[in-house]
């Protein structure tokens, strides 16, 4: 299945729509609707949260355009914007025709270490492809610039950054080139750069040919406790054909892989573009590894401690291209790392409209979805979790349509409406009960008691114990069980 479709002539400019709807058939409002500029942008292509820049304590986010002119016919744009206001901080135009740049795009961490993050791009089309780093803290001045090694290589196919993978205590970066041939023609390679020097501190080849290897790549946090975040590669024909996943960690001298992901069956392309980890979805202290498979709709969870599956998600059967989307932070407070994943085209309500999942990490069950009710939108062509933007205690989503209005694009940051649970409902069931007096004369009569997901939740008075002077506050929150 392919994510391109013929693009129209109708000319949009740059709009920002606050607090509207945002063409769902649940509540679904969109405190930002961004639109892009011209026809053919695919606007939305690529959508990242990428930390404070104007450090006013919410997150902003960048959508890319890779399709965009101003810089020769499909040269690329990226535009950053303020979560807070959804007004454009600044945008950064690709350089080379059919470049396409953004491609990819993500948050680098702080490179030039001012304490505001900057922001990587891919422009892997056209020549040896190239990635570039750019100021967050300066309007997108060009930090640095990584240049492939051959023509064809798609190098910039896909970027990250925000991981220390060399344990000095700054943000590295890696970079796909999936077509790269040393080992063998389009077994592809991986490259991970230093954020202080910018020196390659390895570069892992594909296995055999034709495996695509490095077209998808995360940053996964820490799986092995050694102080150093790890590496996800995705490479998307490896193994029997539908793709592998394959983890990297570093001693300091010598990437290595302690195991490999393999998605079972079916699969098709397992490994391209969408993964990410560094959240703890099983709650076992380390962080979890998604890999999308939009083409056979599905999502992967595995546990970042062995590459376990925890959850093979498929969005209830209801619709194409599911698998889109991150692991997001814990969004209602279970201590359980939750996820996002949409059905680009699904066409539930409209043909090709889309639709978005988010998941509770703990039980795999639906929180909530966003189905779209606008034909051939492709919502959901990327999904992200925000955090919480309009300050109303729960969690925001940036979900984009690059094939809104004939491959023009728009994107919508929607309001989220799960809400934390209470403080005192030790057994996530939504209230606080007589089964959670249960539970804490349980944790209240051991004093050996580890402090778990269901006695911290207890804890209600946050002095890391569980004793009376907390079941003095269940008793204004108890409410009767049904």
């Amino acid at each position: 299945m392919t994510r391109i479709a013929i693009p129209t002539t109708l000319l949009i400019t740059v709009l920002i729509t606050p607090q509207a709807n945002a063409q769902c058939t649940e509540p679904c409002t969109a405190i930002h609707t961004l639109d892009a500029e011209a026809s053919g942008d695919f606007f939305g292509w690529v959508s990242n949260e990428v930390g404070d820049l104007d450090n006013d304590g919410v997150l902003d986010f960048l959508i890319t355009a890779p399709g965009h002119d101003t810089g020769g016919s499909n040269a690329g744009r990226v535009y950053v914007y303020s979560g807070a206001t959804g007004n454009e901080l600044f945008n950064v135009t690709g350089t080379n025709a059919q470049g396409w740049l953004g491609h990819d795009a993500a948050c680098a961490g702080d490179i030039d270490n001012d304490g505001i993050p900057d922001i990587i791009a891919g422009s892997p089309f056209g020549g040896t492809g190239f990635a570039r780093i750019y100021a967050g803290g300066n309007d997108g001045g060009v930090i640095h610039t990584f240049q492939g090694e051959s023509n064809g290589d798609q190098f910039g196919f896909r970027v990250y950054g925000g991981g220390d993978f060399d344990g000095d205590g700054r943000d590295d970066v890696i970079i796909g080139a999936p077509r790269h041939d040393t080992a063998a023609q389009d077994a592809g390679r991986a490259y991970i750069y230093s954020g202080d020097d910018f020196q390659l501190i390895c570069s892992i080849d594909g296995p055999t040919a034709g495996d695509f290897f490095g077209s998808g790549v995360a940053f996964i946090g820490d799986i092995n406790d050694d102080g150093r975040s790890d590496v996800a590669i995705g490479a998307q024909n490896a193994g029997a054909g539908g793709g592998l996943g394959f983890v990297y960690t570093f001693d300091g001298t010598t990437c290595s892989s302690p195991y490999t992901l393999n998605p079972g069956t079916p699969s098709n392309n397992f490994g391209r573009w969408f993964m990410n980890g560094g959240h703890d979805v099983n709650d076992d202290g380390f962080p979890d590894i998604y890999i999308n498979d939009f083409s056979v709709n599905r999502g992967h969870i595995f546990s970042g401690v062995d590459g376990s599956i925890i959850w093979q998600l498929n969005g209830n059967g209801e619709g194409g291209g599911f698998g889109i989307g991150r692991i997001i932070p814990d969004i209602n407070g279970d201590f359980h790392a939750d996820m996002i994943l949409a059905s680009w085209a699904s066409g539930i309500v409209a043909t090709g409209a889309g639709k978005v999942f988010v998941y509770s990490g703990r039980t795999g069950e639906v929180f909530e979805t966003f189905t779209h009710d606008v034909a051939n939108a492709g919502f959901g062509f990327d999904a992200n979790g925000m955090g919480d933007v309009n300050g109303d205690g729960r969690f925001d989503h940036l979900i984009t349509a690059a094939s809104h209005n004939g491959n023009t694009g728009r994107a919508f940051l929607i309001a989220g409406n799960v809400s934390p649970v209470s403080t005192g409902d030790a057994d996530f069931s939504g209230t606080v009960d007589l089964a959670d007096v249960s539970l804490f004369i349980d944790c209240a009569g051991d004093p050996d008691a580890p402090i778990g997901d269901d006695c911290t939740r207890l804890d209600t008075d946050f002095d890391n114990d569980v004793d009376f002077a907390d079941f003095a506050r269940m008793q204004q929150l108890i409410r009767p069980s049904n």
